[in-house]
């Protein structure tokens, strides 16, 4: 929202947070340019460079967008109305007909008529290096280094002579876009691949030429390792992964005393976990329309183990090929409405084979920030370029395209149902729309929607009421609202053949197990059978996040799903809170760094048909009174540090 840029704005810089600002889009040839015009305090200052230097800097970083032009004027002269509010219409007209009594510009004018640089380029005195790492000219590779400056010029319209290697990125005003843009062209010039790590972590241009020169020009030279072979490359309690694993858990260890995960449940009713002699409420199982203690389930299971063993024995394809095997992919193609449908053993090596399969070197994938780590792993197996977009943001989707479509031969967008760290899920017809206007394929990864989302349980589709042609593939698992393991593709007839005698995970691997692909199938012939169930998993999920604001917990984006998050904000609190709930007989455990950032670390409940609305309330009283607890005993320890501090002074 406009409010938005111009808020940051006014926060970024003294001389701006006595006024106001207008920010507007203009076209320009075809293309749409974001304008800010922002009011500065008269202070006798004629350097407006810092300020200037801030707004942009601060822009992006917040919003990730890059300022095309910004004006600023004096104090007071922003179009407003009697009340004050501001005329950001009038403001865009005074603009355009050069109105406006203008004290400082971004772009300079006059400098880029002289020099053809932005108006701040030249200054390296302005930036805040404190947070820069530092590189001298003379120890970066030239190639690397020229070669980045190149590029950047081109998108960033700035003189080569005047950028170095500690400028940064945001001087240059690149977005995001234009850093996936400047990394496809390296990535182009030098028939290589650049790590996400590179495009997310670069702060200035020699950050950028240190990756091309690392993963770019190093690589193709790589040969023996020279030197000893030291034990990190050989004994595996000396990998360095592994020395980290030791250290986050020294730290959990810290916290609670105890490692929170790999607890052994000895099994017991649907809505419990039975722990070391005690039975907690369950909020860690994703069994979400209670199929995994049906009895009709259970006896699917045991009746198919009398009659083909546990195991299908063998590939299908040549020998493992069983009744049950077509009769689950029958009813789960007929419940979505597509023609055909494939099941896989595992529901993570369904996206792995599938989308590594069907994509290749020539092709691109662009995915969620948040897309599950199966389709991150499916993407690099292929070997296809792949980005990410910022989560549920089609429009961003829409620029990368535009930017991007016309260099790669397939493009797949993947995207997920109901993302399982945060509950919420994305307005899909608005992907069908990116996925049509661009001519790419689409998959979709049900796993937590299916049995979640829609009247009826037929998720996301059914929830938005698309016609199930418009997506190519419909992937899900059965370990969640069927309560069993694997996954399965749905899609086109062609679609299915096609991966039955040649994706690896599939041809290469075992069937599914007898058992399993029987209780899959008793599972969505109860679904179909019992749509309440359904039904009544959205009122205990309604449940759940009003008692939660109620209570004023931060649900973040949650939006209806029964993955529910609360986020604490920080590992140790988040850890303290799951040990709190755990003595008081709620299992529920805390989803910590490096899954999600630091600052929204959370617990994660998965609500199911198992719970009553009872256990719900007791659970949502819980949290909150045990995260009062913990802000009180924050309190008391700042004060008495506070207090300390004092009396030393």
């Amino acid at each position: 929202y406009p409010q938005d840029i111009e808020e940051t704005a006014r926060r970024s810089h003294p001389l701006l947070e006595a006024g106001c600002g207008a920010a507007f889009t203009v076209g320009d040839n075809g293309s749409q340019r974001l304008v800010l015009i922002h009011e500065v305090r008269r202070n006798g200052s004629t350097d407006f460079t810092p300020a200037l230097q801030a707004v942009c800097t601060a822009v992006l970083d917040e919003h990730d967008l890059s300022l095309d032009v910004l004006v600023l004027v004096r104090n007071g002269t922003i179009h407003r109305t009697s009340s004050g509010k501001i005329q950001r219409h009038a403001c865009r007209t005074a603009y355009l007909a050069g109105d406006l009594k203008i004290l400082a510009e971004y772009p300079d004018p006059a400098a880029a008529a002289t020099a053809g640089c932005c108006a701040f380029a030249n200054s390296e005195a302005a930036y805040d290096s404190s947070s820069i790492a530092h590189h001298d000219v003379h120890s970066l590779p030239p190639d690397a280094f020229f070669a980045v400056c190149q590029h950047a010029r081109e998108l960033a319209k700035t003189a080569l002579p005047y950028l170095t290697p500690n400028m940064p990125l945001s001087a240059l005003g690149l977005d995001s876009l234009q850093r996936l843009g400047l990394m496809a062209e390296l990535e182009k010039a030098f028939s290589g691949h650049l790590p996400d790590a590179v495009f997310s972590q670069a702060k200035t241009l020699g950050d950028v030429a240190q990756g091309v020169q690392k993963y770019l020009i190093d690589n193709r030279k790589a040969g023996a390792p020279v030197g000893p072979i030291v034990p990190e490359y050989y004994t595996f309690d000396m990998f360095p992964e592994y020395l980290q694993l030791k250290r986050h858990e020294s730290m959990l260890r810290a916290v609670t005393g105890e490692i929170p995960y790999f607890r052994v449940d000895q099994g017991g009713d649907g809505n419990a976990a039975h722990i070391d002699g005690r039975r907690l409420v369950n909020f860690c199982v994703y069994d979400y329309i209670g199929m995994a203690h049906d009895p009709e389930v259970i006896a699917a299971a045991k009746a198919a183990i009398d009659r083909y063993g546990t195991s299908a024995g063998a590939s299908r394809l040549v020998s493992g090929e069983k009744q049950v095997h077509r009769d689950l992919e029958q009813e789960l193609a007929g419940f979505l409405g597509v023609p055909a449908a494939i099941a896989f053993v595992s529901g993570h090596a369904t996206n792995v084979t599938t989308i590594g399969h069907l994509l290749g070197p020539d092709d691109l994938i662009l995915h969620d920030t948040l897309a599950h780590n199966s389709i991150i792993q499916g993407a690099e197996l292929s070997g296809a370029t792949h980005r990410a977009f910022a989560h549920n943001d089609w429009m961003a989707l829409d620029a990368m395209l535009c930017e991007s479509r016309h260099r790669y031969r397939r493009v797949l967008i993947a995207i997920e149902g109901v993302y399982s760290m945060d509950g919420d899920l994305p307005e899909l017809p608005r992907f069908i729309a990116l996925k049509k206007k661009h001519k790419t394929l689409m998959l979709v990864d049900e796993a937590h929607s299916l049995g979640t989302l829609g009247e009826s349980g037929r998720g996301i589709g059914e929830h938005w009421a698309v016609a199930r042609s418009d997506v190519d593939l419909w992937m899900g698992t059965l370990s969640k609202s069927l309560a069993s393991c694997g996954g399965y593709i749905a899609g086109s007839a062609e679609l299915v053949e096609y991966l039955k005698y040649t994706a690896p995970g599939f041809v290469y691997s075992v069937g599914m197990s007898p058992p399993s692909a029987a209780a899959a199938l008793a599972a969505l012939k109860v679904l179909q059978r019992e749509p309440q169930r359904v039904v009544r998993l959205h009122e205990l999920t309604g449940l759940f996040l009003d008692l939660a604001k109620t209570h004023g917990l931060n649900t973040g984006s949650a939006a209806g799903s029964p993955v529910i998050p609360v986020i604490v904000g920080n590992s140790v609190k988040s850890l303290q809170l799951s040990n709190a709930l755990f003595d008081r007989g709620i299992n529920v455990l805390p989803i910590l760094s490096p899954a999600v950032p630091d600052h929204s670390s959370r617990l994660r409940f998965f609500i199911t048909t198992n719970h009553s609305a009872g256990q719900i309330r007791d659970a949502v009283s819980a949290v909150a009174d045990e995260l009062a607890k913990l802000q009180h005993q924050e309190n008391m320890s700042r004060r008495s540090t506070a207090n300390s501090a004092e009396h030393a002074l």
